[in-house]
């Protein structure tokens, strides 16, 4: 299983214990006008397909706040517009808004840092082929 599939995977897993409202969709359930109200409110000109998931923090439904999940981190709502979070830079939260279960979260971006910051099998063959051309050089 590639890494997009993995992180499809787990945010189908945790996202839906990370926020205590019904308003969490995940990757191949998620409503195309959410999509456009979060990418137009915070989140900017992200792939459709590259959206795995999505918590919807209003109160009717809009979207224009809460948090979108990409292949490359996710996007969160602020007083200043939005802000992008990359899986590879997360740490874990103290604390967060009203209505998210912290522990939940903190697994799910845990998993998700494991998850991009895993080696591939193509890393790993170019680290032994380098460090093989450096015993050669020697």
């Amino acid at each position: 299983m590639g890494k997009r599939e993995q992180m499809i995977s787990t945010i189908k897993k945790y996202l839906r214990n990370c926020y205590t409202s019904s308003s969490v969709y995940v990757y191949g359930n998620i409503p195309k006008d959410k999509y456009l109200n979060a990418c137009g409110a915070y989140a900017g000109n992200v792939d459709y397909n590259n959206v795995f998931g999505l918590i919807d923090e209003t109160l009717f439904g809009s979207a224009k706040t809460g948090m979108l999940f990409t292949d490359k981190g996710y996007y969160s709502d602020t007083s200043s517009g939005g802000e992008f979070n990359p899986y590879k830079d997360c740490t874990t939260f103290k604390s967060l808004p009203s209505g998210y279960n912290v522990v939940a979260f903190n697994e799910l971006v845990t998993a998700l840092y494991e998850i991009e910051t895993d080696p591939s099998g193509l890393d790993i063959a170019i680290g032994i082929l380098d460090t093989v051309l450096d015993l050669l050089d020697d």
